[in-house]
């Protein structure tokens, strides 16, 4: 409803009186004059003026601007005032006679049938946009106006609206409107116009029922119909039914016009003849003379989405072989979109390729693809190319909703939009998006997100990513893409960034602000290298409950990271399955290094990590930071040399077992666990990382359990806690002078002695002490065994 200002100020009443006495006829009575049943005539119309306007009106103040309108017992003379004591007999004499001062006029239309060819409403006629009342066209409540379309023009519209301002249209019904191109009522470039209350049905296009069921693009009619640059239009609590509306509407807005529809009840229309329509776009098209069809198409994309009725959710624009240059967003919001699971899609003709080409966009921080809290959008097969500067691909944001991109290509970007910028070194404010979803509204998350198929490569992001998912935004899947040959991270879900702001510019809350509830699957990405820092293929940096399962990650900076770079959480995270192979850098980073960050809870499970770390120097295939409650069980490590698992930070709540090892040296006593950030100490040999951390007891190196871990798994049951074990041991170890040179301490000459073989000959001795782990984890463990399973069970998918 629109609202408006609820005072009503003293001077505005006297200037009201003042324009008034100048322009009202002089035979102008005064209420008191009118009859009793008059006098409750005007109360009447005063209380529904004030329910329609929220605002205190009475028959006082109203009556000097309100006029009538009686088929039966008006007549339209000059001599007449149009007052209720002297009604006129049609709407058309008192739309021409009011005077055009009256800006708050009120047209009250009595009982009976009008059949006027058009009532126009310009810039003269309507109201004022200063003014608080509006210019009203009202039916007297209870009565039954109709407008009937008999003498409506071709291309017409009973109620024709343009360039006004202030106006509201309210309790009429309309029908009887047959023709192709006419509306009940259009509205084209005004604003403050509200339609509300009204009745529009029984019309149509054509009376041929064997024509109706097959129309073209030029045949339509339109119940309400909004177009041009209206703004601040209201279209509520109407009834349109029984419309035969061809390719128009029972309600049309046609971007950019802007209005608000709600509380309408739309029946008996002919929506049903419209599903799954296809239009095309071709090179060789018209955008003046093109319908649409294949044989007479459009020649812009833009034109396709301007064109098409708001009405068709499931219609899909095929565009056919060629380059195509847009010079602003293909735009999709809650108008142009689909709804209730019929996705409105762009796609590249079938067989054919169709290159968007963003060279004319060159409006900082636009984007090619726009979906701003839109619904059931598909944009499929499409190559998106020649981007540079700050913009981005494709971009997702508010509370959008069932989105899918399908089978794109995306490639040829950069944030260097300068000729003298240099690719290599970017800033933090030097970003481009090839595929950015942004969750910033703070209520509703954005959800339902598919990113399927799609192929990236050539692409310079500076600071930014390849894909990215931040922010309140939860149900989405990212699976079978291909990532390549990319300046950064190749796909992340993130959360806790403060630039995450709604549309007030306020942040979200920090309870949504997290990436969450989603699956990275059966991806493959390589060369995700970026020249300024450690760039992951695939990175979880404070996202909530996200699966990573099955993708490869190869010849990356980082194979898989998952930590929170911001104050905030991390947590619920899993990456099961995955292969990472051929990385500069560890296969898996997992934690976190900031101050007020952390990382919980965490799984990772039947991956396979192998030959990674390939840019030398000290490093293992995983790399443990700062994290609470990991698990890393039944996977599978192959390490170019003998290190396989560095702990750099403070870590709690490790649980490992059933993996596999192999090395450089092939010999389980040369691997090196290096605990230096939990325990201060790396363990040198696979039985002496279980015996002296109870961790892997189940584990294997090439696939054979040694006789060491065998002992272990029987001596670690006795229950002495870590720490005493850790202590004992090595204090045992470094008095005697058999084994002094093998024990690892804590200085910089470990790491160049993992490859000596371990000869523990006070084994027994040891590992009863060991064993006394196993009482005083058997709590923990069996707590952190049952959240896994049911985390896991969640997973399954």
């Amino acid at each position: 409803m629109k609202r408006f200002n609820l005072s009503i100020k003293l001077n505005w009443m006297c200037s009201l009186g003042l324009s008034l006495l100048l322009t009202a006829p002089a035979s102008h009575a005064a209420l008191t004059d009118y009859t009793e049943v008059q006098q409750q005539a005007y109360q009447t119309i005063a209380q529904s003026l004030s329910e329609q306007n929220e605002t205190a009106l009475t028959a006082e103040l109203i009556e000097p601007v309100t006029y009538w309108v009686d088929a039966v017992n008006g007549i339209d003379d000059f001599a007449r005032t149009g007052q209720i004591d002297q009604p006129w007999k049609s709407i058309t004499w008192a739309f021409n006679n009011i005077p055009f001062a009256n800006d708050t006029a009120n047209i009250v239309v009595r009982a009976g049938t009008y059949s006027p060819a058009v009532l126009y409403v310009g810039q003269e006629r309507g109201g004022n946009a200063e003014e608080t009342l509006p210019f009203n066209l009202i039916a007297y409540p209870a009565d039954t106006v109709v407008l009937d379309g008999t003498n409506v023009a071709d291309n017409g519209a009973m109620i024709s609206i343009a360039s006004a301002s202030n106006v509201s249209i309210s309790g009429l019904q309309i029908s009887n409107i047959t023709g192709t191109g006419k509306s009940a009522i259009y509205i084209a470039n005004s604003d403050k116009i509200t339609i509300s209350n009204n009745s529009i049905h029984d019309s149509q296009w054509t009376t041929d029922t064997v024509a109706a069921i097959s129309p073209t693009l030029a045949d339509r009619l339109n119940g309400v119909a909004v177009v041009g640059t209206s703004t601040d239009i209201t279209v509520e609590n109407n009834n349109l039914y029984n419309l035969v509306t061809g390719y128009g509407e029972p309600i049309l807005v046609l971007s950019p016009a802007v209005a608000t529809v709600s509380n309408n009840i739309t029946y008996g229309n002919d929506p049903e003849f419209f599903e799954n329509q296809q239009y095309y776009v071709s090179t060789a098209g018209d955008d003046d003379l093109g319908i649409g069809t294949l044989e007479q198409p459009w020649q812009t994309v833009h034109k396709a989405l301007f064109s098409i009725p708001f009405g068709e959710d499931n219609a899909t624009i095929n565009i056919r072989e060629g380059t195509y240059q847009i010079p602003t967003a293909m735009y999709f919001d809650v108008s142009r979109g689909g709804a209730d699971g019929k996705y409105f899609t762009v796609k590249s003709y079938e067989g054919e390729t169709a290159v968007i080409d963003g060279g004319l966009l060159t409006t900082d921080f636009g984007a090619m693809v726009s979906v701003s809290s839109g619904a059931y959008v598909r944009i499929e097969g499409l190559s998106f190319t020649n981007l540079t500067g700050p913009k981005s691909g494709i971009y997702i944001t508010g509370s959008s909703h069932h989105v899918a991109l399908i089978d794109n290509k995306i490639f040829g970007m950069t944030w260097a939009d300068d000729e003298g910028e240099d690719e290599s070194a970017p800033t933090p404010s030097d970003n481009l998006n090839p595929i950015a979803v942004i969750g910033n509204n703070a209520t509703t998350p954005l959800s339902d997100i598919i990113i399927r198929g799609n192929e990236m490569y050539d692409i310079v992001p500076g600071y930014s990513e390849g894909i990215k998912i931040v922010g309140n935004v939860t149900n989405f899947l990212v699976e079978d893409n291909e990532v390549r040959d990319i300046a950064n991270i190749g796909i992340v879900a993130a959360g806790n960034y403060t630039w995450v702001l709604d549309d007030a510019g306020v942040l979200i809350p920090a309870d949504v602000n997290h990436a969450r509830n989603g699956i990275i699957r059966n991806n493959v990405v390589s060369n995700a290298v970026s020249p300024i820092a450690n760039s992951a293929g695939i990175y979880l940096d404070g996202a909530h409950n996200v699966l990573v399962e099955g993708n490869t990650s190869h010849s990356n900076s980082v194979g898989y990271s998952i930590g929170s770079e911001q104050p905030g959480t991390a947590q619920d995270n899993t990456l099961k399955n995955n292969v990472a192979y051929d990385n500069s850098d560890a296969g898996l980073v997992v934690g976190t290094v900031h101050a007020d960050a952390t990382v919980v809870a965490t799984l990772v499970e039947g991956n396979e990590f192998k030959n990674n770390y390939r840019k030398g120097g000290y490093g293992g295939e995983v790399t443990i930071q700062q994290v609470d409650g990991l698990v890393i069980q039944q996977n599978s490590f192959e390490s170019l040399t003998d290190v396989v698992i560095v702990a750099s930070q403070p870590a709690t709540n490790i649980t490992m077992n059933n993996n596999t090892y192999s090395s450089l040296s092939a010999d389980p006593d040369a691997l090196v666990f290096d605990w230096g950030g939990i325990t201060g100490t790396s363990y040198i040999g696979l039985d002496q990382f279980q015996a002296q951390t109870c961790l892997d007891l189940n584990s294997a190196y090439e696939g054979s359990l040694t006789e060491a871990t065998n002992t272990t798994l029987t001596q670690c049951s006795t229950g002495e806690t870590d720490d005493e074990v850790v202590e004992e041991v090595i204090e045992e170890e470094v008095t005697e002078e058999e084994t002094t040179d093998e024990v690892v301490d804590d200085s910089d000459d470990h790491k160049n002695k993992h490859n000596k073989k371990h000869k523990n000959k006070n084994k027994d001795k040891k590992n009863r002490k060991n064993g006394k782990n196993k009482a005083n984890r058997a709590k923990n463990d069996a707590e952190w065994d049952e959240r896994w399973e049911k985390r896991q069970s969640q997973n399954s998918k």
